[in-house]
């Protein structure tokens, strides 16, 4: 499975960064790259649309079964949380 986590929606300024197009304006970024990359890849996804730091002891648990994680949000504190974080260490 690949797991998304992000609580934001997609936006028209990300349409000139993002593989997703305007059709997916105003969904949550999870839900609309789960569209895509099932469409595109027949891949298995798992979107969780919340913010890393909200994530439940579930959820939490299901990334650390995760073989890797990347870190695509650009922002510090969610750099800083993944990196520190007990949680998400095997």
């Amino acid at each position: 499975d690949l797991i998304l986590v992000d609580y934001d929606q997609f936006q028209p300024h990300n349409i000139a960064r993002h593989t997703l197009g305007e059709i997916y304006v105003w969904r949550k970024k999870v839900e609309g790259l789960k569209s895509h990359l099932s469409y595109f890849f027949n891949a298995d996804v798992v979107p969780i649309p919340k913010a890393v730091q909200a994530l439940s002891v579930q959820e939490e648990s299901k990334i650390r079964k995760c073989n890797i994680i990347i870190d695509t949000s650009a922002d510090k504190n969610v750099s800083e949380y993944i990196c520190n974080n007990n949680k998400f260490r095997r």
